[in-house]
């Protein structure tokens, strides 16, 4: 299972202000990623001229699942990559992979994703980004880190929880990361609804206007002159009144 996690000021502006063109590049830029890794990090251990040897070339069984909620309940787009544990050759015979490349490059396939996800972002999209991370990590420019705190409530009890830590390392982290989480509850239709409706209410609260990126990013990308004509009908009402 690989975990693909979107930067935070997506999922506000993706599942709470509303813009489905985020979830269409982000799967994309996973797709691409998996690409890349078929390619690249995909093998099956064969015996080769009588010795074991790691043979690339074939292809990678794999099933993605989007899903939108941390397990605090805030808004948290990522995909899970679920990889067979088995590969086919070019003549459709199934052989058994070896994952030893993709657990020891998952580093490497996170910043391949986020190169591929703030390209499309900036030049399909319209949005600007400001890199966070050593690793391609980012968010949107216009997201307040105070509104990214806010609704990253399970990262803050993380946090919280690791001021008893002895040694808080990355790896130290992690652990109490998998050992504080609460169990995953399934949502219907009017939970969702609900918890949607919620976040809104939350977004407006803390002075968040997701709407006013999105329009500006479709400016930008000329998928839409509403909010460029919106200003300039603003400016001339405005000169007029001097």
């Amino acid at each position: 299972d690989l975990t693909f996690s979107a930067p935070k000021s997506l999922s506000l502006l993706a599942l709470v202000s509303g813009d489905d063109r985020i979830r269409e590049v982000y799967k994309e830029s996973v797709k691409k990623t998996l690409d890349w890794a078929e390619k690249n990090l995909v093998s099956t251990r064969m015996m080769v001229d009588g010795k074991i040897q790691n043979v690339g070339g074939q292809k990678m069984i794999a099933a993605l699942f989007e899903h939108h909620t941390s397990r605090a309940a805030d808004p948290n787009l990522h995909i899970h990559a679920v990889i067979a544990n088995m590969v086919l050759d070019d003549d459709g015979k199934a052989r058994a992979l070896d994952n030893r490349p993709l657990w020891a490059n998952s580093t490497l396939l996170g910043a391949i994703q986020n190169t591929y996800l703030r390209d499309a972002l900036e030049n399909k999209l319209g949005y600007k980004t400001e890199l966070t991370g050593k690793y391609g990590q980012f968010e949107i420019t216009g997201v307040s880190r105070p509104i990214i705190e806010a609704f990253s409530q399970r990262w803050q009890d993380i946090q919280a929880a690791a001021k008893d830590l002895f040694d808080p390392s990355p790896k130290h982290l992690e652990t109490l990361a998998l050992n504080s989480r609460p169990n995953k509850e399934a949502l219907s239709d009017g939970d969702r609804a609900t918890m949607v409706a919620d976040w809104r209410a939350r977004a407006k609260d803390l002075g968040f206007e997701g709407q006013k990126l999105i329009n500006r990013s479709l400016w930008r990308s000329g998928q839409n002159t509403t909010w460029l004509g919106s200003l300039v009908s603003k400016l001339a009402i405005t000169a007029d009144k001097t």
